[in-house]
């Protein structure tokens, strides 16, 4: 049973399809990451950028710009939904403010919405009958798992105040309840309307285990959902009889789940549902993260970071073990701003729209019966979502695969009643104004990268000259006798995977966009510490795209030729510490402490990595120094950050600073204070 509990579930296919895409069309990439030599994460941003090629690829193999200007309504609006989300993920991974990105959580989105779009476009209804059934039926397996390990106490999940929950192969029972939810409301329609006996017993049984499985979980949020979506289903469908008893059972069920959690292990805690006030109070928290925050977002998975800074003692009296937002709405507006809201509510509004005011005629049986249970599925991932985040949220993407591949199969029957002429005039303006919209970028870019492989030619002839003139400097100073804790505070100040890749972080530049992006303007330049040096020794400051490229080339070429101690050992001596006329780490010992280089005290070490990016011009102040030490020293190494932070509070900062700091360079007291 455990050897079967990890293929069991329904994400099973969703993992097929990523496999099919890796290998389909990413495996040729594996040779120019060996040829660059590029690190885990630099291979997955090329992996992410590459699928959104992929999707922008797909939707236009797929016509959708002409379909959003002249298809139907239902395949228009689905299809903005789709592309909705696709844009809030392309859009976060330009703006997040997460720290490290979801690179491989959001690169599984795209290449899924792309799947759906191509195969809504491409499969016809037998391919979509054997995925959907594929999918119910990887469902009904954890189904089943879940049942198995919670009767033999083999694998479950125990809650404090509730006791043993069925979990399956998940982590938690609220993954696995609402897969459970969405399979039943999938199988009710079927198993009512199905005339042949054989088939309505195993319709009815699976719903059954299904219904099993997600009781076990006692999880509220998940079968007050089902209770909405079969009340939906007795609703559209009244003039059935058979559909009547439906809101009876959710009820029923709801009241068991309810009662299941208000037994004497509550800890004397019965009539006070703390983890429902918990919740409102985690809502307030989110609405103040909105209202800082509405326009982009802080990003995908950033909203547990940022989540500190808006506690308050209200917030922290519940003891939230779990503090997501639980709740679609708040979610994504926090992390996606207004639109993430907006792509919900298309969403919202396609799924209710697609089918109304059309026939039964104009479907097949079993179209018509997988249409309401797609319905009933969405109404009650709605009233979840008011209540817990079952779409979208960091481990869910399981119940966003099962949902979105219905939403897809609604897309496929609005695409096969959508009629469009190839000569259609407006759909060949449209690919006309594509093309020559994606052309110009690329020949503009293209053309930059030309000139700036010119420069860099140019630069590497004087290579050896520059370098040697470097050493000639009376100044210089050999990599021995620079203190480890200075290397080690400069480079995890400035380049943290030094001796991991081969001159250049695509990784770095990524967030180094994001950040620029969100402030407007330009506040970081990603650079590694080889691409310092090659702008030192051979470039201007400025920052144009043409100095960027060649300066990527000569650092490229300078990782092939020199060593990893040579290069640091030249960027000590060429950086900048905001001495005029002076460079070099020899000179800025001598500058701010009046000692050698080889005499620095670890504090004094890490205020002059502190101080590469954060110079100051002619005098430094207090308040310059203490910002700038702050600012290195999440970075440092733990036993390094202990001994600065011993050194320093032993004097108090403002002591150790007139005690180690030279007063010609030293800002005065009243200045400081008068600022």
């Amino acid at each position: 049973m455990r050897l079967l509990v990890p293929y069991a579930q329904c994400g099973i296919v969703a993992k097929t399809v990523l496999l099919f895409f890796r290998f389909a069309v990413f495996v040729p990439l594996a040779y120019l990451y060996r040829l660059l030599g590029l690190t885990a994460e630099d291979q997955e941003l090329i992996f992410h950028a590459t699928s959104i090629l992929l999707l922008l690829i797909v939707a236009w193999r797929c016509r959708v710009p002409a379909l959003l200007a002249v298809g139907g309504r239902s395949s228009r609006l689905l299809l903005a939904a789709f592309l909705g989300f696709a844009s809030v993920l392309v859009l976060d991974s330009l703006v997040s403010s997460a720290a490290k990105y979801p690179y491989a959580l959001q690169t599984q989105h795209i290449l899924l919405i792309a799947f759906i779009i191509l195969f809504a476009a491409k499969a016809d209804s037998s391919w979509w009958r054997f995925l959907l059934a594929a999918v119910i039926a990887c469902a009904l397996v954890q189904s089943v798992c879940a049942i198995v390990l919670y009767i033999t106490r083999e694998s479950v999940f125990v809650s404090p105040g509730i006791g043993y929950r069925a979990s399956g192969a998940w982590f938690g029972p609220n993954r696995l309840c609402y897969i459970c939810m969405a399979a039943s409301l999938l199988l009710i329609p079927l198993a009512i309307a199905e005339e042949r006996p054989v088939p309505r017993l195993i319709y009815w049984l699976s719903a059954a285990v299904a219904l099993t499985a997600m009781l076990l979980t006692f999880t509220r949020s998940g079968v007050l959902g089902f209770f909405v979506g079969a009340s939906y289903l007795a609703w559209a469908e009244k003039h059935n009889k058979k559909y009547v008893f439906l809101p009876i059972l959710g009820l029923l069920i709801l009241i068991a789940v309810s009662l299941g959690r208000s037994t004497p292990e509550t800890t004397g805690m019965i009539g006070v549902d703390r983890s429902a006030l918990g919740r409102v109070q985690i809502w307030r928290v989110s609405v103040r993260m909105i209202a800082d925050h509405w326009l982009f977002g802080v990003g995908h998975t950033a909203y547990f970071g940022r989540l500190a800074a808006y506690s308050d003692a209200k917030l922290d009296e519940y003891h939230p073990s779990d503090p997501e937002a639980k709740n679609l709405f708040l979610t994504m507006g926090s992390e996606h701003g207004i639109l993430g809201l907006w792509s919900v509510a298309l969403f919202i509004y396609a799924v209710w729209a697609v089918g109304r005011g059309k026939e039964r005629d104009a479907f097949a049986s079993w179209e018509w019966r997988l249409i309401q249970g797609i319905k009933a599925t969405g109404a009650a991932t709605l009233a979840t979502s008011f209540v817990d985040t079952p779409f979208y949220a960091e481990g869910q993407f399981t119940m966003t695969f099962m949902w979105l591949l219905c939403v897809g199969f609604l897309l496929h029957l609005a695409l096969s009643k959508t009629s469009l002429a190839p000569e259609y005039r407006l759909s060949m303006i449209l690919r006309r104004v594509g093309i020559a919209v994606a052309a110009l970028p690329i020949l503009g870019f293209g053309a930059l990268t030309s000139v700036g492989v010119l420069d860099a030619r140019q630069a590497l002839r004087s290579q050896h000259e520059r370098v040697a003139a470097s050493r000639q400097g009376g100044s210089f100073v050999s990599i021995d006798q620079v203190p480890n804790e200075l290397t080690q505070a400069v480079i995890s100040s400035e380049d943290w995977r030094f001796h991991r890749h081969n001159g250049f972080s695509l990784v770095d530049m990524h967030r180094a966009l994001r950040v620029n992006i969100r402030s407007g303007r330009v506040r970081q330049g990603g650079s590694t510490i080889t691409q310092q040096l090659a702008k030192n020794l051979f470039f201007t400051h400025d920052r144009a795209l043409r100095r960027k490229v060649a300066e990527l080339i000569v650092a490229v070429e300078m990782e092939r030729r020199l060593g990893k101690d040579e290069i640091l050992e030249l960027y000590l001596n060429t950086i900048d510490f905001g001495m005029e006329d002076k460079r070099g780490v020899t000179m800025a010992a001598e500058h701010y402490f009046g000692k050698e280089v080889s005499r620095l005290t670890d504090a004094e070490c890490a205020l002059l990595a502190a101080l590469i990016p954060y110079a100051p011009r002619k005098t430094i102040s207090p308040e310059h120094a203490e910002q700038a030490l702050l600012r290195v020293s999440g970075r440092l190494g733990e036993s390094m950050r202990a001994r600065v932070r011993r050194e320093i509070d032993s004097v108090g900062f403002h002591r150790w600073f007139r005690q180690h700091i030279r007063p010609e360079v030293a800002e005065p007291a009243e200045s400081s204070q008068s600022r």
